[in-house]
């Protein structure tokens, strides 16, 4: 049984990235809400060997899930009103 089955018949909640739920967003199985404080973020990279170049496929899926990746973001923006969490960088002096 995976995650999402395993909410939809139990009790259970569950914290997923929204990318995971979008194509189940519309079947009112579940109610999807944002984090919001603190505000949630995922990041998303992609992992190559540094000795090897990336072949034609692997190139065609990294594109696909990018563009995945920026439809969810958009959607998420859509249904929920929540902007993308603003990353803190923590900048130290060397002292």
């Amino acid at each position: 049984m995976g995650t999402l089955q395993f909410v939809a018949a139990s009790d259970w909640v569950a914290i997923l990235p929204f990318v995971m739920m979008v194509s189940d967003l519309d079947d009112g199985r579940f109610d999807v809400r944002p984090l919001e404080d603190p505000p949630f973020y995922s990041e998303f990279v992609l992992i190559e060997p540094a000795r090897k170049v990336m072949s034609p496929a692997a190139a065609l899926f990294a594109d696909i899930l990018k563009m995945e990746a920026e439809q969810s973001r958009l959607v998420f923006q859509e249904r929920t009103g929540a902007q993308r969490a603003t990353r803190r960088r923590i900048v130290r002096s060397a002292d």
